[in-house]
């Protein structure tokens, strides 16, 4: 992460030097020739097959934030975490991350692979706290339902800080970008952020809404949190959700390939707003 991190920083960097920095991590580069021969990168362009062409592909930006993903899979292991449902936990990220992307996708001046890379990395001060003492995943299991706010006030009151508290520390650690670094430390607190990383932060709050509507059991009160999300963080009227979650489910399962992630099946829209009405009736 580093090596690629100081190459994309670089601005007399070529992508000939970052592909040579990416070729020296086989997992890396399996995950970047995985990501160039998706139809979002390749098109009807025959296959790529070395990580050089790749680069040229992806292009630096995209490279650096693959590399940042990678990492933050590979910072801890599920038997480091004990009974920490790992799996579970990423597949929730992705959720927000493809929700940032769409999002993102629809907003002028924001690029939607940083926005995904936001998403993906959000809660990595989750990972910070659990691997800081396993027994904490007892908590989080039992705060699961609980929307954003709530779950950081029962953090907070638990263990002293949240996870927006550790993000900060692990974002300077890491010496991420400030486009990467900031949002995900602030999504929740966009005020204190940069003016023109704002925008980024109120997309991941809002995205972090949206996503929760896959993984949360209570899909009514994860909709409505979403529908009230939009107005407050985008100016956006909360019938936008539906636009955004229809096919949401069937994105993410194309990025856990991608990404290298397991997930579980993921629920449609038209099932999605079946079960709000059941949980209403």
């Amino acid at each position: 992460l580093a090596a690629v991190l100081d190459a994309a920083r670089n601005p007399n960097a070529s992508i000939v030097a970052l592909a040579r920095v990416v070729s020296g991590d086989p997992s890396f580069s399996a995950m970047a020739l995985r990501v160039v021969n998706t139809a979002k990168y390749a098109g009807n362009r025959g296959p790529i097959t070395n990580i050089r062409m790749a680069a040229m592909r992806l292009g630096i930006r995209t490279l650096r934030n693959l590399a940042v993903c990678h990492a933050a899979q590979s910072v801890v292991s599920a038997k480091q975490l004990k009974t920490f449902n790992l799996q579970k936990f990423w597949e929730v990220s992705l959720q927000r991350a493809v929700a940032a992307e769409r999002i993102a996708s629809r907003c002028q001046g924001v690029d939607p692979s940083e926005a995904f890379t936001g998403g993906l990395l959000m809660d990595l001060g989750v990972l910070a706290l659990v691997l800081e003492d396993p027994t904490r995943s007892e908590a989080f299991e039992a705060w699961i339902e609980l929307d954003r706010p709530d779950c950081m006030h029962a953090e907070a009151g638990a263990f002293g800080l949240t996870r927006a508290d550790v993000a900060r520390q692990l974002v300077q650690e890491w010496k991420l970008p400030d486009e990467l670094g900031i949002p995900v430390a602030y999504a929740l607190d966009a005020a204190h952020a940069p003016e023109p990383l704002r925008k980024l932060c109120h997309i991941l709050a809002a995205a972090d809404a949206v996503g929760s509507v896959l993984s949360r059991k209570d899909t009514k009160a994860a909709l409505e949190t979403a529908r009230a999300a939009f107005p407050r963080e985008l100016g956006w009227p909360d019938s936008a959700v539906e636009d955004v979650l229809d096919t949401l489910g069937d994105e993410v399962s194309v990025a856990a390939q991608m990404m290298g992630f397991k997930v579980g099946a993921q629920p449609t829209l038209d099932a999605l707003l079946q079960a709000a009405t059941k949980s209403l009736v």
